[in-house]
């Protein structure tokens, strides 16, 4: 099976860029973060992977966008829970593996252009991920703190710049 980092090695970044432009249009964002997060994968050293995790990528169809929509989560073998992984950093999604299904499912491609991604869904280096991190760990101290106060979400979402 290959890594995300094998995988990211097996393509050119080129052909990863155009497949987000076609998949995600104006939505794919910073393409030079993108680029720099895609070369990182690709040289980095991995994080060991010692429990096996797989990084599954599938389609579903989306009845609020109308559209087909990728999904991209992990599992670890033998356990059938699905997990998000976008909180990790980016060396470790390189050590990570892609399952057979997806490599059969997409062009490799199609399969780096989703992995990538996902992977920067909170940034395209590892400190922009941990500044995200460190946000929510101070929301959920914040929230222990004052039990009886809580968060509306939609406060959570702007503290974190999602809309």
């Amino acid at each position: 099976m290959l890594t995300v980092q094998e995988l990211f090695r097996s393509v050119r970044w080129e052909e990863v860029e155009a497949a987000l432009l076609e998949r995600y249009g104006d939505e794919a964002g910073d393409l030079f973060g993108l680029r720099e997060a895609f070369h990182f994968i690709r040289d980095c050293r991995p994080e060991p992977n010692p429990e096996g995790w797989v990084i599954e990528t599938d389609t579903r169809f989306d009845e609020e966008e109308g559209k087909a929509v990728w999904n991209v989560h992990a599992r670890r073998p033998g356990d059938e829970r699905v997990y998000g992984m976008d909180l990790s950093l980016l060396d470790e999604w390189a050590g990570h593996f892609v399952s057979e299904k997806a490599l059969a499912a997409f062009s490799l491609t199609e399969a780096a252009a989703h992995i990538l991604w996902e992977a920067t869904w909170w940034g395209c280096s590892n400190e922009a991920i941990l500044a995200r991190r460190r946000k929510l760990e101070e929301l959920a101290e914040e929230l222990e703190r004052s039990p009886d106060i809580g968060v509306p979400a939609e406060e959570v979402f702007r503290e974190l710049g999602v809309e």
